[in-house]
């Protein structure tokens, strides 16, 4: 068969970071104390070490053999067993998803880092732009907003109106301190 042959690692440090980069986004990072905390602390967190140890673990090393062993792509590997073909296909269809997902995120990133190199960033006021028809709030130094007075006034820190106009369009949707 006219395959191309693919490369090899260069050292065992190449490889695992490769590994470690793949396995382990920025999503998961942000994620796993909010998850932690919502469910419960270290109950979450001794189902969360059973499930990694009883069913991540093993999952990850089968593809992870599976890809070494037969050096193909996600789609192509999955030759050997045509019922499952659907598998690659599917996992390179949930890979693009996770691209597009991260490239918003990221644009957003980029967003704020441009904004934040002003003089005078623009959510640093209440602007008529993006949001001073609103009841909207400025932070003043040693001074405090009680977060029960904003839930019952409905003022909008001037951060999240910002966020809202700007970055996500004109919408009808509220932010709440909470």
């Amino acid at each position: 068969k006219d395959e191309l042959r693919r490369g090899l690692w260069a050292n065992k440090a190449e490889f695992l970071l490769s590994l470690i980069g793949l396995a382990v986004g920025i999503g998961n990072i942000w994620r796993f104390p909010y998850r932690a905390y919502q469910n419960g602390g270290g109950a979450y967190m001794l189902a969360y070490i059973v499930m990694l140890l009883l069913v991540g673990k093993p999952l990850f090393f089968a593809e992870l053999a599976l890809g070494q062993f037969a050096s193909l792509g996600t789609v192509k590997v999955w030759r050997c067993l045509p019922i499952a073909k659907g598998v690659g296909i599917a996992m390179a269809i949930v890979s693009v998803v996770i691209a597009i997902y991260f490239n918003v995120v990221m644009s957003y990133t980029l967003y704020y880092m441009a904004q934040s190199l002003r003089s005078d960033v623009p959510w640093k006021t209440c602007s008529s732009w993006w949001g001073a028809d609103y009841n909207c709030y400025v932070r003043q130094s040693n001074q405090t907003l009680c977060r029960e007075v904003t839930k019952k006034l409905g003022f909008k820190i001037h951060t999240f109106r910002h966020y809202s106009r700007s970055t996500r369009g004109y919408s009808s949707r509220k932010y709440h301190v909470e």
